[in-house]
């Protein structure tokens, strides 16, 4: 795990942290996590930079000193600091919090496999997959060491134990899973009042996590939906000064 102090100015040693998951998954040292498509990522990220370089050192000439109007180099900037910020908050943080991304990959993975819909949603990024997922989340959540979603809102506990309690009278998070997915308005079956008293709560703390910092959940979502979805890659990018 990196220290705070080498997390600024695109260090080499997140690179190296990113070097170490992938040769661990190679060699069968460690599991395949959301950690290993995040460092290969970043060294995708790396090796397009030092190819970059290396064809503009034969064309030296032709490189605007004006370092910003050299759209290759600026296009291949712009998608490592990416790479090297995602890779930095992933690969770098604590354990619980590696485990926290874990669990929720694993509630979304088995909520789409039993939900067709939800699957296709999730791939094409539909708005009922946004709404979906930070409820399932919430919903699964109740029952982890930790609520992983809490870090982005600040919950109040009462309103957490009462969510608690409404959705073991509704019959555990399995008996709320189907209007977790669809909403209640898109219910295909009549939702009894236990179901939508636990869902009613569970959308006021989905709500609240999805609004209390938007930027940070947005960009949470994005990467467990590019995880889920196998679409977190580096961009092809032309070479071009």
């Amino acid at each position: 795990v990196c220290s705070s102090d080498l997390f600024h100015d695109l260090s080499q040693q997140v690179v190296l942290r990113a070097q170490e998951v992938v040769k661990g998954a190679r060699d069968g040292v460690v599991a395949e996590t959301h950690l290993v498509p995040i460092a290969r990522t970043l060294l995708a990220a790396f090796a397009s930079m030092c190819e970059y370089l290396r064809y503009v050192s034969h064309r030296i000439e032709q490189v605007n000193s004006a370092l910003c109007k050299n759209p290759g180099l600026c296009d291949r900037l712009e998608a490592f600091e990416k790479a090297w910020t995602l890779a930095r908050d992933h690969l770098c943080c604590p354990p619980a919090q590696q485990q926290a991304v874990e669990w929720d990959l694993g509630v979304l993975g088995r909520a789409s496999e039993d939900s067709p819909r939800l699957a296709s949603w999730m791939e094409g990024r539909e708005v009922e997959a946004l709404l979906a997922v930070p409820r399932l989340l919430v919903l699964w959540g109740l029952e982890s060491p930790a609520l992983s979603v809490a870090r982005f809102a600040n919950l109040d506990e009462a309103v957490l134990e009462s969510l608690r309690t409404a959705v073991k009278r509704a019959g555990g998070p399995a008996a709320v899973t189907a209007l977790a997915v669809t909403g209640i308005e898109d219910s295909m079956t009549a939702v009894e009042e236990p179901c939508r008293m636990a869902f009613m709560l569970l959308e006021r703390v989905s709500l609240q996590v999805q609004r209390s910092d938007p930027g940070a959940w947005n960009e949470y979502l994005e990467l467990l939906l590019n995880l889920l979805c196998g679409t977190l890659k580096y961009p092809d990018l032309p070479m071009r000064i």
